[in-house]
């Protein structure tokens, strides 16, 4: 967030575009910005965001020095992105760091609900220091680390063992 990017013509717009060689698949967008210069009373920096010429983001105008984020509310898919300058701007538009994540649909069944609360449970009783975040045993290729879960047919994951030997626990 020390740097940014700023349009090489200070009157033009910066653009970047997001793209899959798939065109269905879907993104989460967040923007970050920080105003790295002091601006003067009469200078001003002032921008929209455009999301393949749909306003994205408007009048938006950065702090000094404090981090501003600017998300998708939902998935979307990608494109071109155009930050404009407004007509009361006097400095070009600014980008400090930019993320887009790729949608995944997951088309395994998720864990048996009481199961994960149970390992939650056991992580905060014994104040274990575990990445454990999303679901215990989907998708199979992300299960949780200690964790062995059993996958009949058409039934949900269910959690048959744990291993906290790591942990100092047996």
């Amino acid at each position: 967030m020390m740097t940014a990017s700023i349009p090489m013509n200070g009157s033009q717009t910066l653009n970047f575009t997001v793209r899959d060689s798939d065109p269905d698949v879907e993104f989460y967008f967040y923007m970050h910005v920080v105003e790295l210069e002091e601006l003067q009373a009469n200078q001003t920096r002032e921008f929209n965001i455009y999301l393949n010429d749909n306003l994205w983001y408007g009048r938006f105008s950065p702090t000094y020095l404090r981090g501003n984020t600017t998300q998708s509310s939902r998935s979307v898919k990608g494109g071109q992105f155009s930050m404009e300058s407004t007509r009361s701007s006097t400095h070009p538009p600014i980008i400090n760091a930019f993320e887009a994540y790729k949608v995944k649909e997951l088309v395994e069944s998720q864990t048996v609900e009481r199961e994960v609360n149970a390992m939650m449970n056991i992580k905060s009783m014994y104040g274990l220091k575990k990445n454990w975040e999303g679901d215990p045993c989907a998708p199979r290729t992300y299960s949780w680390e200690g964790l062995d879960c059993s996958y009949e047919d058409s039934d949900p994951p269910r959690i048959i063992s744990l291993n906290l030997s790591s942990s100092g626990l047996s």
